[in-house]
């Protein structure tokens, strides 16, 4: 996922996330393999959106509020609330794909990267 990250930031793409997704990803970077990768996370992201090749948007209400109908929507598919809160974002957005580890997205039409 790393490598794909680096190759996306390489070609210039602008890469779309949200403040729950950093958190979901700070928190199992700290459990497993260590503080020391989180906080190496922390620092590569800093660079990103200071280079602007990242941009985090905040969650609100409005954006929770779809995540969950997302979420309502589709009980028997397996996604996290982040991966609600992705396919909301995606469906508001004009989005190539979404970078994510859950196939689960693919259900709901949503190109996923890395292939």
């Amino acid at each position: 996922m790393l490598t794909h990250f680096r190759h996306l930031l390489d070609q210039r793409d602008l890469l779309v996330t949200t403040d729950i997704a950093v958190a979901e990803t700070a928190t199992q970077l700290r459990r497993d393999p260590g503080l020391h990768r989180a906080v190496a996370f922390r620092d590569a992201l800093a660079r990103s959106v200071r280079g602007g090749g990242i941009r985090i948007l905040d969650s609100d209400d409005l954006l929770r509020q779809r995540a969950f109908a997302v979420m309502a929507a589709h009980p028997d598919v397996q996604l996290s609330y982040g991966d609600c809160v992705a396919a909301a974002l995606a469906s508001s957005k004009r989005v190539s794909a979404i970078v994510a580890v859950n196939p689960a997205l693919r259900t709901l039409g949503y190109p996923l990267e890395p292939a």
